[in-house]
């Protein structure tokens, strides 16, 4: 019987993911890939990291959480490297990357190096599955061979009663294996194309092809976080796709040959004000860079999220200007011009124009004119351009289609550090009641994103 395998449209669609599951795994003497599974004190029953998304502002913190959760996020590439190695840790754990949750803790509010390392080894896995049937993503994860006792030992020591143990693949999808989760067996056996991924990549060894690549600069000085890094790859990095990200303002560039192998560009936010003549040296480099894609590179395309889409107008002409009213963090409804439903790469996403776009706003800045042969998209009470497009080439926001609910109370509550003697939850709620007449259209708006992202451009 041939295996059934999840097709590439299958493994490279847009979701956003409302589910996840993580297998961390290890290669023996002989290569074989053994899952490194975990029990609960008193429960008996081994099984995978697994959860649910909720209100999180991404998969990857949802990720982060759990792991803190359960095992003080011991289980990262670094951490795994150290205890492989034999390194001294049974007296002291300073070495080791470790967490703890606090009530209503969520990366949002306090991103912490824990997480961040969490993060960066979920960012450089290459086994990203996914598949028609649901909303779920799973991450596969090569560590090095651990010493189950030990991992145990400094985890009690944190007060994590957890035990770890290594299983083949047949005998996690063996349904008489009485120290497996039926939950895990049942998803092995009844998802035939996962199971097939698993044995081509993880059991075979296939090589993964690349079928894009795709560069994204991160121009906010003194950044020292993975926020930006994983608020980004949670919804657009997929299976085959390389993910290079740069920060310039700390001497990180492309060359101009990356830019010529790649499919596509991301801008995120900053703080950097464009409304202003001088501009940092560094950033003057990153816009000869972007001007040679532009011009020199028609494959690429080329994303702008708030700072992004100001740094793409500004580059061509345009003009960025301070606005008449304090920084705002809210909500706005986008007023989207007919023009919009014309772009190829929105005309099949079944957008209805009676709905509106609700997009959340971080900024003091603003487009107030744009550049020669742009076209204005849309506009909101506050910002005169809140989508614009240059050609097939260029999508520019105002706004965050990558910030939801939740990550805009969490930077609300690290800009003005308020009282939360009434809990974070209750802060949050408050948050959200005050800055979203509506609530936002995230998938919507990251659809959108993604068809231009993706999109195949005649050269």
């Amino acid at each position: 019987m041939q295996p059934i395998e999840a097709s590439n449209e299958e493994l490279t669609s847009f979701k956003l993911f409302d589910s996840f599951n993580v297998f961390f795994f290890s290669r023996n003497s002989n290569k074989i890939p053994l899952f490194l599974l975990y029990s609960e004190e008193n429960k008996k029953l081994f099984q995978q990291i697994n959860g649910n998304v909720g209100k999180d502002a991404c998969v990857m913190w949802s990720i982060c959480k759990k792991l803190i959760e359960k095992m003080r996020g011991i289980l990262t590439i670094k951490n795994a490297n150290e205890l492989s190695q034999g390194s001294n840790l049974s007296k002291c754990c300073d070495n080791l990357i470790l967490g703890c949750m606090e009530e209503n803790w969520v990366p949002e509010k306090v991103f912490t190096p824990c997480c961040n390392e969490i993060c960066k080894t979920l960012l450089e896995t290459p086994y990203i599955y996914q598949d028609d049937s649901d909303n779920c993503v799973t991450y596969f994860v090569e560590l090095p061979e651990l010493d189950t006792n030990f991992l145990e030992s400094i985890l009690k020591a944190q007060g994590a009663n957890i035990q770890f143990q290594y299983f083949s693949l047949n005998e996690i999808s063996d349904l008489n294996n009485k120290f497996i989760d039926p939950s895990l067996a049942d998803l092995i056996n009844k998802n035939p194309k996962l199971n097939s991924y698993i044995t081509k990549y993880i059991v075979n060894r296939e090589k993964i092809e690349t079928i894009a690549k795709y560069l994204i600069l991160i121009c906010q000085p003194g950044l020292k976080t993975l926020q930006y890094h994983t608020l980004l790859a949670s919804v657009f990095k997929k299976h085959g796709e390389q993910w290079n990200f740069y920060i310039p303002s700390q001497g990180e560039y492309p060359t101009e040959n990356d830019i010529r192998e790649c499919k596509g560009i991301i801008i995120p936010g900053s703080t950097v004000d464009l409304s202003i003549p001088e501009i940092p040296d560094w950033l003057e480099k990153v816009i000869h860079l972007l001007l040679y894609a532009y011009n020199e590179c028609p494959q690429v395309n080329l994303l702008g999220l708030c700072f992004g889409g100001q740094l793409f107008c500004h580059m061509l002409g345009g003009k960025v200007e301070k606005m008449n009213c304090e920084f705002i963090r809210r909500g706005e409804i986008i007023d989207l011009k007919p023009e919009f439903f014309e772009l190829p790469y929105v005309k099949n996403l079944g957008l209805n124009p009676s709905e509106p776009l609700v997009i959340a706003e971080a900024h003091q800045n603003e487009m107030s004119r744009l550049p020669p042969g742009a076209k204005l998209l849309g506009t909101s009470k506050s910002c005169c351009c809140e989508i614009f497009s240059v050609g097939d080439r260029i999508l520019g926001f105002q706004g965050h289609p990558e910030y939801n609910e939740r990550f805009q109370a969490g930077a609300q509550y690290r800009a003005k550090r308020p009282d939360l003697s009434n809990g974070w939850a209750k802060f949050e709620e408050d948050f959200c009641k005050e800055a979203y007449e509506k609530p936002l259209t995230q998938y919507n708006l990251l659809k959108v994103c993604y068809a231009f992202l993706k999109k195949d451009n005649v050269a």
